[in-house]
């Protein structure tokens, strides 16, 4: 059985320019959702956050990992890119697991 698969997306704009990229993101969205995508969360730091993480954050998840695969290689995905420019100055994508609380916490032994 295939388990979602979860992305932490550090995502570092241009200062001024959160309207432009959500823009993109509206954009984006129906070619993410194509490929069984979806955004889970989206986060701003706080102001005394450390600032490498990015000024947003973004948790999307796929279906399995063939579908980040072909998000990634879609033609929509290439062309929408080009909205980012000016906008976003540097994107880090990490593979992250999903740890389910109640499995996490569980008594042991």
């Amino acid at each position: 059985m295939n388990e979602r698969q979860y992305y932490l997306v550090l995502i570092h704009h241009a200062l001024g320019k959160e309207a432009k990229l959500k823009s993109y993101e509206n954009e984006i969205k129906p070619v993410l959702e194509r490929h069984g995508g979806r955004f889970e969360f989206i986060l701003r730091p706080g102001p005394i956050a450390d600032m490498n993480l990015g000024q947003e954050i973004h948790l999307v998840s796929f279906a399995d990992t063939q579908g980040m695969h072909n998000y990634s290689n879609d033609p929509d995905t290439h062309t929408l890119r080009k909205l980012r420019e000016g906008v976003v100055e540097r994107v880090s994508i990490v593979h992250v697991s999903h740890l389910p609380l109640e499995q996490y916490f569980a008594p042991r032994g």
